[in-house]
């Protein structure tokens, strides 16, 4: 088995690399009037690389795409490090917990074995415990991570390249489900440590764990509270969770206000906002057609690349494994440190653009008879992605029918179309179909419309 921290020594449960910290000061550039795509395309040079992968379920009783997708993370990632033009280095992967499901001894040691055998010398490896690493022995949980990783403790405190890393497991005492005090204690006494350690506060200390922080990022039903008030002092945080199993590419999967919060995605299935009418939506496949959410679930393989240059500036790169690529405009930050200058923060419910058709979209019948119609229509575009379409069907009484159709954003590539059935319609009858784009922020399309008569018996 491979050593994946033998270019570190040990001081109790803070793990510290023998490497200084290059210059934080960039010298004779004047960076303050570039955007940041400006900045980020002709001054940042990452000194530092690292990976985030969250969710990978790995089933060892029904082995399925996450060994594969587990081993992948390592070969792009260090595909991509190695073809990057300035910095050719991956220093580290981090796994942000519901490793394997059951937790067993016995599978943790599959997935240490997978990761053994991808790693290479001079990245470091740390996976933390979620919920489901506690499925199948509850009590065993901790000891079983540390024995097959190799850890003296379920949680840690690195500093790679001068920059603090500091990892929090869940707790056995909840049964993997939140964090005890006594966790909560040791990640504050960590978080002030990093702090004291860069008298600045614009060095950003990268902090992980399973649940997201409440009322961060999407989706909030799977928060946790418990550590919002240890973290929202230090606006130089920048949180990684999991657990949400949300889409790297949703907008929402990045939040700042007292801090920054980033979810992670997963590479065992999705999560998805499934609109305000439960049960009211129409899931497309690949192809175009309705269908269930198969194809959804089993493309669910996004994780995180991350780089930071001696700027402190950060740039987060949302990757899938499916197409093997990046999927999403990065997200930058430049003013870690300083909220004033945050601009992944709330005010985007507000001040997001609607999405829009393009100027030719149109409705199609594809079949049509006496009681029901088939439909094909066009995906809808704008700055972020649509999250998914309400189509509404009308007769002269009003609202008749009303469904929902998800956009599948989360796949790469995105359909470029869907097709939609509509029954229990009245024969000989007619009626007006709508059908509107809606955005993560609940921003609304103009729709594109349909006027059509069913057939008589």
């Amino acid at each position: 088995m491979k050593l994946r921290m033998s270019n570190l020594w040990v001081r109790k449960d803070i793990i510290m690399e023998n490497i200084k910290s290059t210059n934080n000061e960039l010298e004779n550039v004047n960076t303050a009037s570039l955007s940041d795509k400006e900045y980020f395309a002709e001054h940042f040079d990452p000194i530092i690389r690292f990976a985030i992968a969250s969710d990978v379920h790995l089933d060892t009783e029904y082995p399925d795409v996450e060994f594969e997708r587990l081993a992948n993370v390592f070969e792009d990632t260090y595909r991509y490090s190695e073809n990057h033009k300035t910095y050719n280095k991956l220093d580290g992967v981090f796994f942000d917990g519901d490793n394997a499901c059951p937790g067993t001894l016995d599978a943790m040691k599959i997935f240490f074995g997978i990761v053994d055998e991808h790693v290479r010398e001079g990245t470091v490896v740390r996976a933390v415990l979620g919920n489901h690493d506690f499925d199948g022995d509850v009590t065993g949980a901790a000891n079983n991570i540390m024995e097959a990783g190799g850890y003296d403790s379920p949680d840690a405190h690195l500093i790679i390249k001068g920059f603090h890393f500091i990892l929090l497991s869940t707790s056995v005492e909840r049964r993997g489900k939140d964090y005890e005090p006594d966790k909560q204690a040791w990640l504050a006494a960590q978080i002030k440590a990093a702090a004291e350690d860069d008298p600045t506060g614009r060095r950003p200390i990268f902090v992980f764990h399973h649940f997201p922080i409440s009322e961060t990022i999407f989706d909030s039903a799977w928060s946790r509270e418990t550590l919002r008030p240890i973290i929202e002092k230090y606006p130089q945080v920048i949180d990684f969770s999991g657990h949400s199993h949300y889409p790297v590419n949703d907008p929402r999967s990045v939040w700042q206000g007292e801090f920054t919060a980033v979810g992670c995605g997963a590479l065992c299935f999705f999560e998805q906002d499934y609109s305000e009418k439960e049960g009211c939506l129409i899931m497309p496949s690949r192809d175009g057609y309705q269908g269930d959410n198969v194809s959804e679930h089993k493309d669910a393989a996004h994780y995180i690349i991350v780089e930071a240059d001696a700027n402190n500036a950060v740039k987060i790169m949302g990757y899938s494994l499916n197409v093997h690529d990046f999927i999403m405009e990065p997200i930058y930050i430049r003013s870690v440190g300083d909220p004033s200058q945050f601009k992944y923060t709330d005010a985007r419910k507000t001040n997001a653009k609607a999405p829009e058709f393009s100027a030719d979209a149109q409705i199609e019948i594809v079949n049509i008879d006496s009681e029901s119609i088939k439909v094909k229509f066009p995906q809808g575009h704008g700055e972020e992605p649509v999250l998914h379409y309400r189509c509404g069907v009308y007769n002269n009484d009003g609202l008749v029918n009303e469904f929902y159709s998800k956009s599948c954003y989360s796949i790469t590539p995105m359909p470029k179309e869907f097709i939609a059935m509509i029954r229990e319609l009245s024969p000989d009858t007619e009626y007006s179909m709508k059908i509107t784009a809606i955005s993560p922020w609940k921003k609304e399309s103009e729709p594109i419309c349909l006027t059509f008569k069913t057939e008589k018996i």
